[in-house]
């Protein structure tokens, strides 16, 4: 519930987007392009209009450089990054590095969590020093590693180890043979020049841990599902695949908060705190028979109001507009501040 000052404090803020936004059109959907990593207009639009209600004034930028041209008019603002690029392993980092540089406040994880969680393979060790299960997966970034195959059991997934949104990952990206994860591993090397991983697969229901918070503590935990309706062992033997994402009509999403062994909850708590910044994480796995495994960790959330993050919490109860609002809050009142420039408040006690 936000209280009085919570809303007065809201109502003095001016909310400025970083965002890449993209018009997509049928030819243009494709799970090998780049561009569908970039957020969609329509969900920039839903997102602004949601949480202009609250706050003095939303201000919508469409690239860093744009952003950095008028900076100087937003030094009491609060940033929202919501810019994906397309060509640069460290693109999820830009625009918190800008503002860490500048000492701007903004919502979200900060460079390091972003680029760490960007590498799949990277993002395995923070998992397992919170205790997070992960499953083995082999990094291959030039085609002679795929030589080093049969240190997998089959099925595994192949996928890219820095793209999101489930670039690259496909309907076929499930190979059963050393034959078949060789050319799909091939493929993604030479299309999206960058490093695959083959994962072996995890059987299960597609969870999703979200957590809210900041550095005084973590405010909100909750689970959801996606799932087919009428199909509910779909994903046993299937992936959350780049077509089922664009496709939503085919899934629907619940809260399975209950359904959760404690103990998964505790350690992605343990993982939240241990980054340094971020106010928002979604951490997506597979669960089967009470076995929870992580495949992914998204900092960088989409956070339309019927995708994973903000549909999760929708279902606990809130609205659309409260869940902005308690992350732009969060952003606002964290004890510690960073920046490139000075020393953080958590250096100066």
């Amino acid at each position: 519930m936000l209280t009085s000052d919570d809303l007065e404090l809201l109502s003095r803020t001016t909310l400025v987007v970083v965002a890449d936004s993209i018009v997509l059109q049928p030819a243009q959907i494709h799970f090998l392009s780049k561009e569908m990593d970039r957020t969609e207009l329509r969900h920039v639009q839903e997102l602004v209009d949601a949480i202009r209600p609250r706050v003095r004034d939303v201000i919508v930028y469409d690239s860093p450089s744009a952003f950095i041209d008028s900076i100087s008019k937003h030094v009491h603002d609060l940033v929202l990054p919501d810019w994906s690029g397309t060509g640069s392993w460290n693109r999820f980092g830009l625009v918190p590095a800008i503002c860490e540089s500048y000492g701007l406040d903004y919502i979200g994880g900060d460079a390091y969590t972003k680029i760490v969680c960007q590498d799949k393979f990277l993002a395995k060790s923070l998992c397992g020093h919170a205790g997070l299960s992960t499953p083995f997966a082999l990094y291959v970034d030039k085609p002679s590693k795929l030589d080093s195959l049969n240190l997998c059991r089959f099925p595994v997934v192949v996928k890219p180890c820095f793209e999101g949104s489930s670039v690259g990952i496909g309907a076929n990206s499930i190979a059963t043979s050393k034959l078949d994860a060789h050319a799909r591993a091939t493929e993604l090397l030479q299309v999206l020049n960058g490093p695959v991983l083959v994962e072996e697969f995890c059987p299960g229901r597609e969870v999703s841990i979200c957590v809210l918070g900041n550095a005084a503590g973590i405010s909100r935990i909750e689970v959801g599902e996606r799932y087919i309706p009428g199909n509910e062992t779909y994903f046993d033997s299937h992936l959350f695949s780049f077509d089922l994402k664009k496709n939503s009509k085919k899934t629907a999403l619940r809260n399975v908060t209950g359904e959760m062994p404690e103990e998964y909850l505790s350690q992605s708590k343990r993982l939240f705190q241990s980054l340094t910044k971020v106010e928002l994480i979604r951490v997506d796995g597979r669960l089967k028979d009470g076995r929870f495994y992580v495949v992914e960790l998204t900092p960088d959330t989409h956070l339309g109001a019927r995708a994973e993050f903000c549909g999760t919490f929708i279902q606990a109860g809130l609205t659309y507009t409260e869940i902005l609002s308690e992350l732009a809050l969060n952003a606002l009142t964290c004890p510690r501040r960073q920046a490139a420039n000075k020393q953080t408040s958590a250096d100066n006690n």
